[in-house]
């Protein structure tokens, strides 16, 4: 991790609990930086957090049932967070707190294979508009949809 004048070191530690898949994000969104974690363990995702980068987390919070989580805060506080249910995209919308802004919901057009992992990025577009993307594999080939609302992929 980079501050904003020197590297910070890197270092080893034992977070002390498992996971099967995760994807962690270095969020400067909040009033604190802060490491955040969403991660599946046995089927279920999760989220948890580290203001020491890492030497230490949170409690748990569950956010639902799935495989292969990813996420991805942006500028203006919302946090996408997308997982695998079977060979569907599901997805959900935070705000800056954690508190649900849209409920879990199935994203149309884009179909995954069951085996397939998600990676989603948000990046700001002009005049304030957002687009999404996502990056996944179907029929055994990688593909990348893109949206607006984070919920209607083409």
């Amino acid at each position: 991790f980079m501050s904003d004048s020197s590297p910070i070191a890197w270092q080893v530690f034992d977070a002390g609990f498992t996971a099967d898949a995760l994807n962690i994000r270095y969020d400067r969104v909040g009033a604190d930086p802060q490491l955040w974690l969403v991660y599946e363990d046995g089927g279920t995702i999760y989220r948890r957090s580290s203001e020491d980068h890492g030497e230490s987390w949170s409690v748990p919070t569950t956010i639902a049932t799935g495989a292969n989580p990813t996420h991805d805060p942006i500028e203006s506080g919302l946090r996408y967070v997308y997982w695998r249910d079977g060979t569907a995209l599901k997805g959900q919308i935070f705000d800056t707190e954690w508190n649900t802004v849209v409920s879990a919901f199935t994203a149309t057009g884009v179909t995954l294979d069951s085996d397939s992992t998600v990676e989603a990025k948000v990046h700001g577009g002009g005049a304030g508009q957002l687009v999404i993307v996502v990056t996944y594999k179907y029929g055994g080939n990688v593909k990348y949809a893109y949206s607006r609302n984070g919920q209607a992929f083409s």
